[in-house]
């Protein structure tokens, strides 16, 4: 097991977290990584087992590494608990059932919503104390079909929203530091496609769209096209051809 050494990671704000979030990692001095349905800890000279906590099947797992305060753990079981342990001796700090986790354990932010609410309210949060810092009301939705998809960029957070009362799916930007809004969008597209800091790509069964991340401002559209394919920072026409984000044209690969 090769530990990611702490001095390497990208370590944010309190309320924020570390974009190097994965196991096996170093924590207090001890490896810990996560083995099928259990994480523990072990010493790495002796290999000596200091402390184990069983997950639940299907558990996601976020390691969030806080600015001088303590490295926590937080999973989100199948069953909706989503519990905070504490990295140094695998004790459970806090659980909380009234929540639902968003995103992927890559993004450097958990981000939550309230569980069985027809209004979606998007936090926050806080891993150490398992409270919300911001929260951002998003909007009234079906709460049996609402799905929140969540992609990180420099230019604030994108929150794929599905399952309103026409069944259209909204696009909101919002900033990850205080939770404001900046921007929103209905659109028809089946997926939304982070390319880079600036520009994102909509791509449905007949067209795509490129858009103006800084604004949500739609700046070019093609009929009959739905054949990208995001690779490298870029997106490519049936894998050969580079597509211009700004002007939506064919570039030279």
């Amino acid at each position: 097991i090769e530990p990611s050494p702490i001095s390497e990671l990208d370590v944010l704000a309190l309320g924020g977290g570390a974009r190097d979030h994965l196991l096996p990692a170093e924590i207090d001095g001890l490896v810990v990584h996560e083995v099928l349905d259990v994480v523990e800890a072990r010493d790495p000279d002796t290999l000596e087992l200091r402390w184990q906590h069983a997950l639940p099947g299907g558990s996601l797992l976020w390691r969030v590494e806080h600015a001088g305060g303590p490295t926590v753990l937080v999973y989100a079981s199948s069953s909706g608990l989503i519990s905070g342990l504490s990295g140094a001796d695998g004790s459970i700090l806090w659980q909380r059932d009234d929540l639902v986790i968003h995103g992927h354990p890559g993004n450097a932010r958990i981000y939550v919503s309230t569980a069985g609410s027809a209004t979606v309210t998007l936090g926050e949060l806080n891993a150490v104390t398992g409270e919300l810092g911001w929260t951002a009301t998003l909007g009234s939705h079906d709460p049996e079909n609402a799905f929140v998809s969540i992609g990180e960029g420099e230019l604030g957070t994108v929150v794929e929203l599905t399952g309103g009362s026409d069944n259209a799916k909204e696009l909101v930007l919002v900033d990850p530091e205080s939770g404001s809004i900046r921007w929103r969008m209905t659109t028809e597209a089946d997926s939304f496609l982070a390319v880079d800091t600036r520009f994102g790509v909509l791509q449905g069964a007949e067209a795509v769209s490129g858009i103006d991340l800084s604004t949500g401002e739609t700046l070019w559209r093609h009929e009959g096209v739905a054949l990208l394919e995001p690779r490298n920072g870029q997106v490519t026409l049936n894998g050969a051809r580079v597509i211009d984000l700004a002007t939506g044209k064919l570039v030279s690969p």
